[in-house]
């Protein structure tokens, strides 16, 4: 039988140094997720993979902190009348899909280039994603 515990102490020694970096972190990506509705993936994805975590395992950690997260802000919003739920429900279906084609290249990367390959697809795909979001905040009109 797997031991799923075994497996996830594997993945990062957590000292009081890199808990209190994780907060930090967190905090921050908290922080810019609240501001502009970002996940916050930008900032806690390569935070993580300076830890020594591996580039799969920062994405899919983010993840699944990213979800109760969201409902959270989602409802909060939701009760000031700042939600339209018929685009909420299709950008969902939309980014599903999106997901299950991103974990399908990312496997595949990983298959065949190996953990260095994989990070570097992670690494690439952050800078390509804040490059393309850059003229949303740009301060000129």
């Amino acid at each position: 039988m797997h031991d799923i515990g075994n497996e996830a102490v594997k993945f990062i020694d957590l000292n009081l140094i890199y808990v209190v970096f994780l907060f930090l972190v967190g905090f921050i990506g908290g922080l810019v997720s609240g501001f502009i509705g970002s996940g916050g993936a930008f900032v806690l994805t390569p935070g993580m993979m300076s830890l020594g975590v591996p580039g799969t395992v920062a994405v899919a950690s983010n993840m699944c902190h990213k979800f109760p997260k969201a409902l959270v802000g989602a409802y909060k919003r939701f009760k000031y009348g700042q939600v339209d739920l018929k685009l909420g429900l299709v950008l969902a279906a939309s980014a599903g899909v999106g997901v299950q084609l991103g974990i399908r290249i990312q496997r595949l990367i990983l298959e065949r280039w190996g953990p260095a390959g994989s990070d570097l697809y992670v690494s690439i795909s952050l800078w390509w994603c804040c490059w393309l979001s850059g003229p949303m905040f740009s301060a000129t009109p």
